[in-house]
């Protein structure tokens, strides 16, 4: 079983919350193993996008596991592949605009950890600093 279903993951979708309680219990399952699997990474996603009230914690909790998740663990580790941008992009992107800071701040962070990333990922990063500069 994957270690993030063994917590209240429907509750929390419910309830909207992600809490500080939540996210310590996130981080001592998730890294229990050291691997972030295809599941919890989808896992974490989802509450990400259903969860509109999260606790400070949790961005950098959820960055830091997207990031170990494509940057460190998916193969050739270091190295984002066109696919896995792809993937990503899916996820943290509408009509060419990050969802929120916290997606916005994801793909920042996988492109400072990889030693190499897709032209499509630098770009989409530096068309969101070009829209925040003229759009607010």
């Amino acid at each position: 079983m994957t270690g993030l279903k063994s917590l209240p993951v429907d509750e929390i979708l419910t309830r909207g919350t992600i809490k500080e309680t939540d996210v310590t219990k996130f981080r001592r399952i998730l890294y229990e193993d050291g691997i972030v699997s295809p599941d919890e990474a989808d896992i974490l996603f989802r509450l990400n996008a259903s969860c509109p009230m999260t606790d400070s914690s949790w961005s950098a909790f959820f960055i830091e596991a997207i990031t170990d998740y494509l940057v460190f663990q998916a193969h050739p580790q270091g190295y984002v592949t066109s696919d896995n941008a792809h993937w990503l992009l899916e996820r943290i992107a509408s009509g060419g605009l990050a969802r929120s800071k916290t997606d916005f701040d994801l793909a920042v962070s996988v492109l400072e950890k990889a030693r190499w990333a897709p032209v499509s990922l630098a770009r989409f990063a530096l068309e969101q600093v070009k829209h925040a500069v003229i759009a607010g």
